[in-house]
């Protein structure tokens, strides 16, 4: 029974060993923005609400066709923040609304590099409601697959739309752009195909489409977001060795006690 206990013992510190509080790093990104005078200002806070330190951040903000990059943060330890104001021209566009996208670059104390990418829509003059209606699914992501959503015209007026996939680096496809036109009530299916190039295990991402059209002197924006999940291309991807191990141990363990406690039986039934 020594033995027995001792493999017990083994047993259980490799399950606390398991499931153990692990260290992360985990960006909340707040976007502000204001249009005054053809000029947009406005300011990107990033707070670490993770418990590690994040290393060499740099915030990455695009609006229309100009991209704004800051200097890098060397270190943002938990619990705190990072502020980047920023400025855009807004000379010779149409009253409505436009995606400002942002994304966070940052590495671990190893090394390793992440990214996040977080959207604001900005009111240039006057917003207008979307008439497009769509969905997507949440999907799961291991060395690649498709990315699928519908889009429906809901408005009387023919329209043409710009679709645009917005992905963090770990993330790539081939095709980020599509455009097409949708009578009314007319859906479309739209099917991006993405590759994990550099995104760990267990980690989730947020990835947008943006949905584009003018409507006479109006330009409006909406936009799809969907969290795409990182797994093993393994066949067990949900269950990895380490709790394959613990399984078949503790199978073996109650096994042993069974067999132990049949002999003890048969000794108090021999007395």
């Amino acid at each position: 029974m020594k033995i027995a206990n001792a493999f017990l013992t083994f047993i259980l510190f490799l399950i606390s060993a398991q499931y153990a509080e692990a260290s992360y790093i985990r960006l909340e990104t707040t976007i502000s923005s204001e249009a005054l005078n053809a000029t947009l200002k406005g300011s990107v806070t990033t707070r670490n609400i993770g418990n590690e330190p994040a290393y060499n951040l740099q915030l990455v903000t695009t609006f229309l066709n100009e991209t704004l990059e800051n200097g890098i943060k060397d270190v943002l330890v938990p619990n705190k923040k990072y502020l980047l104001n920023y400025s855009f021209d807004l000379d010779k566009i149409n009253n409505g609304t436009y995606p400002l996208i942002v994304k966070a670059h940052y590495k671990d104390s190893n090394g390793y590099k992440f990214s996040t990418v977080s959207l604001n829509s900005v009111i240039v003059g006057k917003s207008f409601a979307s008439e497009l209606v769509g969905k997507v699914s949440d999907i799961r992501l291991s060395k690649e697959s498709f990315l699928i959503a519908k889009v429906r015209n809901s408005d009387k007026d023919k329209h043409t739309v710009k679709a645009t996939l917005v992905l963090p680096q770990e993330i790539s496809s081939e095709k980020t752009i599509e455009i097409f036109t949708l009578s009314s009530n007319e859906e479309k299916e739209l099917k991006f195909k993405i590759k994990n190039f550099s995104a760990l295990k267990d980690s989730s991402y947020a990835v947008y489409i943006l949905l584009e059209y003018d409507k006479g002197l109006k330009h409006i924006t909406d936009y799809l977001n969907t969290n795409v999940i990182i797994v093993d291309s393994e066949n067990y991807s949900k269950l990895d060795k380490l709790s394959l191990f613990l399984m078949i141990s503790l199978v073996l363990l109650l096994a042993l006690f069974f067999y132990k406690s049949k002999d003890d039986i048969k000794k108090i039934l021999s007395m």
